[in-house]
């Protein structure tokens, strides 16, 4: 049998390291798909600002009010698209896609407000479909524990005059994301790290000031993130 040199067993040595490395570096870190997944939460969150200003300017609720709509995302897809309050919007509204929609976690059912906007429910099941790993839903409760939705759209309590909040939280904790997100009228998304599965979903604002709130482990405060 042939006796290795030891220069030989070096070089081999050497190139092994140099194949790991490669491998290594040429393999998508688990790291990066969580940071994508979670800077892809806060832009789709963030695009909401955007819907509930169209909501209100426009008055697609046509009752005359500026208020916003709380019950869901969804519903804020289909009469932007139904209202058609811009022209260029079309099939496509390049504020909210259905990617986003699809990916609401708590969908107003399609017998809920009856005719008129359930037209646009093409591509949109109650069955949620997530978004880069994360679902969102309307927040319940304000800081106050009083709920978002105070006014009633076509008999159903929907509506508010001066609040909103949406949050956005990992399908699996610790697999597709660890922050869970909140945001409101104010325009500030803040995050946290909820440290399990079974306490990802925030549908209460956790105060006034959140930065001073623990979240759900103690001494972990919420956090802005932008």
């Amino acid at each position: 049998m042939r006796k290795w040199k030891m220069w030989e067993i070096m070089v081999g040595g050497v190139l092994l390291i140099a194949l790991a490395y490669f491998l290594y570096i040429s393999i998508p870190r688990n790291s990066h798909t969580l940071s994508y997944n979670e800077i892809s939460a806060e832009s789709r969150l963030r695009s909401l600002v955007s819907c509930e200003a169209m909501w209100v300017h426009y008055d697609l609720d046509g009752n005359g009010k500026k208020d916003y709509w709380t019950y869901d995302i969804s519903c804020l897809y289909r009469m932007i698209m139904l209202k058609n309050p811009l022209k260029e919007i079309t099939s496509v509204n390049p504020l909210i896609n259905l990617t986003f929609v699809r990916a609401d976690a708590a969908a107003a059912a399609d017998d809920v407000f009856g005719k008129g906007i359930i037209e646009l429910w093409t591509g949109i099941t109650q069955t949620a479909v997530p978004a880069s790993g994360y679902l969102f839903r309307a927040m319940e409760r304000d800081e106050n524990g009083n709920l978002y939705n105070q006014n009633e759209f076509k008999g159903v309590k929907a509506l508010n005059e001066s609040k909103f909040a949406f949050t956005a939280y990992p399908v699996k904790y610790g697999e597709t994301g660890y922050r869970t997100f909140i945001f409101n009228e104010e325009g500030t998304i803040y995050g946290i790290d909820t440290g399990s599965d079974a306490r990802k979903i925030i549908i209460q604002w956790p105060g006034v000031n959140p930065e001073t709130i623990d979240g759900p482990v103690v001494g972990r405060k919420w956090h802005r993130t932008q």
